[in-house]
């Protein structure tokens, strides 16, 4: 198959070393061909003769002077250049006028990094690309060009005053950095944008103000008609290539069959996935309390990271379709990897790069598929896979003893996978799903699900790499498994408290609340219980009598210490699950955003007292963001939803009206009172009763989970995040996670993005007990001044208490306000607001990953 058909497959933001460095090799050659045939259609020297009308009849045509069109450059007719021819090219640009761009030198130092570090990959030469002959040829005629060009450069900046530092600063581009596992890949991503931006502007199209029809006329730019000629058009991208000096036969010029890339492609690919399996360890080993990285962060990243190689093992196997045969695949890399080894090596010199290739993960799966073709549902006897020990070294173990651990850490887990999907498949009724939904359902749950149902034991990269996930998270978090579990039960724990707290707050809400909120509190409730609280998955080992046969297998909280993946997918899914009632609960009921715009008016107004010196100064600061007052936060990050714009700083029932879903074209009736009035918005409502706009796609974490981490989601949170568009995507995922609960970037530079968070661990239901607190004391202190206002008693309920501050807004129009509100309601309500949440951190409504430290081990 053509090696180039895989580029157009996978959007620019997937990071393919594969396709990367091949369409860097096609840019290079272009570049090459468009400068060398514009050199030479310069030098060619011919001048058109003036254009002759028809006027001058048959001595224009037959005795005037006829312009003949250049035959084409024998050198540049096709779009692969030997790698002799190309360095030969390079030499003529090197020796015209030329400017070379500092890009394109940028670009072939660049190429040349990434071409040896693809060589070296499963290899312990450090020169290994000298052994690739493919590599190799590349990398010379790279290097050679390089260094002529930078010559030539380098002379001609000082002979033009000396740019010589600017030159040496652009090439200079080291993506080596040392926590950052894809700066290579990110540099050439942002590279090729630059690229692509120069080679538009540089298009003739590109702001071009000629005439469109004469220029693409035929008859007005032919030779023939004493035209410009037509120049040569450039070919394809995706064709230009460079290839050996043997490639063209010498006298037949019968180009030689195209080599095969399928080995290549897959190193390439498994070098991709072997990077993104790196950075994920490396978040698993920051996870708190060892490092800042939260649970939740740690879980998007890897849930992302196995959604990424699924859609790129698909266009793998796309491409080279003989991949798809995972016995195949390992044969040729086992190949490789043994004939540049010396002679006699052992099992224990091959660990580290089968370790690296996933194979120890690969043979164990194939064993486990074994054991299933005779039960289904396999209890293993004690030790039968051997024992972990999470208090061993592992840097003291030889290669076969991680891969014994390995093995026991997977095999000894996945018959607890089997039990979970029999139980959500057989499920007793209609009315008790919502008792089987399982709080961890992503990753290896759901993938290993087809593996087990499947007679043919389907076995993908991407299973592979969740598998080998599992086993990586247990040994980056060996001393803290208890530990995670801990958080997940705590954190289990004061949900449920805040469910029950809500539903029995005795509050009388609108009929709004029962159709969404309360139903799923109801439903979270039991799955908190069920999966958070219980162990079922040790209930059914005791059920089916597993005890009798196994002490190891019916080891207590087993399907958790043996996963800690699994335990923040849990984490994750009781959070989200949590945000999304709360929001639910803020929807339905409106105290908070009222809160909000209440907070808002007197803020404006100047009755709320400023925030102390220490809030101001901390407002802005990541490390401490907790400790900015709570309204003030929740302007920031609902303001836009409640407020339908900025806040404003006067006309307040204007945009109390908006909230609560008056159209915008209403106020604009009585300036058009001879206008036909506006018909009914056809739109939907983004609003309810009781208030407007707050729901749970305010959250991106919340959309990625819903679009099951696929990359069309995260990829406009990527720019909104990372504050640049040529991030990695496990990358820009985590800069999103943290974001939104409120860290600082992994990296922080200058470009990083502030954080916009806390939001998804914001407590929604403690935040809306203390708006229902506020209104409560405000209402029979403002019920006075506003049946005085309105000249009658003021009928409502409990629900009803929210529209206190529209009632505030209302005042308004009252003779001699001058279009503000009620001086006395405002200072009423300032005392209330002041007294409950004037001092009120933000640091108090936040839901934490906490345990007790003593589970350390």
């Amino acid at each position: 198959m053509d090696a180039k058909s895989s580029v157009p497959r996978l959007p620019k933001f997937y990071y393919n070393t594969y396709r990367q460095y091949k369409e860097n090799e096609s840019k290079i050659v272009r570049w090459v061909h468009i400068t060398v045939a514009k050199i030479r259609e310069r030098a060619h020297g011919q001048t058109a003769p003036p254009f002759r009308g028809r006027a001058q009849g048959n001595k224009a045509r037959n005795g005037g002077t006829r312009r003949t069109q250049p035959l084409m450059d024998p050198d540049l007719s096709s779009p692969k250049f030997p790698l002799r021819l190309f360095v030969d090219l390079v030499r003529e640009i090197a020796a015209s006028d030329v400017v070379i761009p500092i890009s394109k030198l940028t670009l072939l130092e660049l190429s040349i990094k990434q071409r040896k570090t693809t060589a070296a990959f499963y290899s312990a030469d450090a020169e290994a690309a000298e052994n690739n002959r493919t590599h190799r040829y590349a990398i010379q005629s790279y290097s050679q060009a390089l260094s002529i060009l930078k010559d030539a450069e380098k002379k001609r900046a000082e002979k033009d005053g000396g740019l010589a530092e600017t030159l040496h600063s652009a090439l200079t581009l080291n993506p080596a950095v040392d926590d950052n596992i894809f700066a290579l890949s990110e540099a050439i991503q942002h590279l090729s944008v630059v690229l692509d931006e120069e080679d538009f502007e540089g298009s003739p199209s590109a702001g071009s103000s000629q005439n469109e029809w004469l220029r693409d006329n035929p008859m007005v730019n032919s030779p023939k008609s004493g035209g410009k000629s037509r120049k040569p058009q450039p070919f394809p991208l995706e064709e230009y290539e460079l290839v050996p000096d043997d490639y063209f036969e010498s006298k037949s010029k019968k180009s030689k069959p195209a080599q095969d890339d399928t080995f290549e492609a897959l190193r390439c690919f498994l070098l991709d996935v072997h990077n993104m399996r790196k950075y994920c360890n490396q978040v698993w080993k920051s996870v708190v309390p060892e490092g800042n990285t939260s649970h939740i962060a740690a879980s998007f990243v890897t849930n992302k990271a196995v959604q990424l190689i699924k859609q790129m093992e698909y266009a793998l196997l796309a491409d080279f379709p003989a991949l798809k045969d995972m016995h195949h695949a390992f044969e040729m890399l086992l190949e490789v990897i043994t004939s540049q080894l010396p002679p006699g090596a052992n099992e224990e010199t091959l660990y580290p790069f089968k370790e690296q290739m996933m194979y120890y993960t690969w043979k164990s799966l194939q064993q486990f598929g074994n054991m299933l073709e005779n039960n289904p549902v396999p209890v293993l006897r004690d030790g039968f896979f051997g024992y972990f020990d999470p208090l061993a070294d592992r840097q003291k173990m030889w290669a076969m003893e991680k891969y014994v651990e390995d093995r026991c850490i997977m095999c000894n887990h996945w018959p607890d996978l089997i039990l979970i999907n029999r139980s959500l498949a057989n499920k007793t009724s209609a009315n008790d799903t919502h008792t089987f939904k399982f709080l961890g359902s992503q990753g290896l749950v759901k993938d290993f699900k087809e593996f087990h149902q499947n007679k043919a034991r389907p076995v993908t990269w991407a299973l592979i790499f969740a598998c080998q996930m599992q086993a990586d998270s247990v040994q980056a978090r060996r001393r803290y498994l208890k530990y995670d579990l801990q958080v997940m039960r705590n954190l289990g724990s004061n949900i449920k408290k805040e469910y029950l707290d809500f539903l029995n707050d005795g509050v009388l809400y609108d009929k709004n609340m029962d159709l969404i909120a309360k139903p799923f509190i109801n439903q979270s409730n039991v799955e908190i219980y069920n999966w958070l609280e219980l162990d079922r998955v040790m209930e059914a080992k005791l059920k089916f009598g597993w005890d009798k046969l196994s002490k190891q297998a019916t080891q207590k909280d087993a399907l958790w210490l043996q996963n800690p993946w699994l335990t923040a997918n849990a984490i994750s899914e009781a959070s989200l699950d949590f945000f999304f009632a709360g929001v639910a609960v803020v929807g339905a009921a409106g105290f908070v955003q009222s809160a909000i715009q209440l907070w808002n008016m007197l803020r404006q107004t100047g009755y709320l007292d400023p925030p102390s010196s220490s809030s101001i100064v901390e407002k802005n600061s990541t490390s401490t963001k907790e400790r900015i007052l709570l309204f003030d936060h929740l302007m920031e990050v609902f303001g836009d939803k409640v407020f339908s714009g900025p806040p404003p700083k006067s006309g307040f029932l204007k945009q109390w009206d908006l909230m609560m879903g008056v159209r915008a074209e209403d106020f604009a009736r009585g300036k058009r009172q001879l206008k036909k009035t506006a018909e009914p918005s056809l739109r939907s409502r983004a609003h309810n009763e009781s208030g407007r706009g707050i729901v749970a796609t305010i959250s991106e974490l919340y959309n990625v989970h819903e679009a099951n981490y696929f990359t069309t989601d995260t990829s406009a949170s990527q720019k909104r995040s990372s504050g640049k568009d040529d991030k990695h995507p496990l990358a820009a995922t985590l800069d999103l996670a943290n974001s939104e609960l409120g860290q600082s970037a992994t990296l922080p530079s200058e470009d990083s993005f502030q954080p916009r968070g806390p939001l998804l661990n914001l407590n929604l239901f403690k935040i809306h007990r203390l708006c229902v607190r506020i209104f409560t004391e405000l209402e029979p202190i403002l019920r006075p001044d506003i049946e005085l206002f309105i000249r009658q008693p003021l009928d409502h309920e409990q629900i009803n208490w929210p529209y206190l501050t529209g009632w505030i807004a209302r005042t308004e129009g009252l003779p001699g306000n001058n279009n503000m509100p009620d001086r006395v309601m405002l200072k009423k309500a300032a005392e209330v607001v002041q007294r409950l949440a004037g001092d009120k951190e933000l640091g108090f409504f936040l839901m934490r990953e906490e345990a007790d430290e003593n589970l350390i081990l």
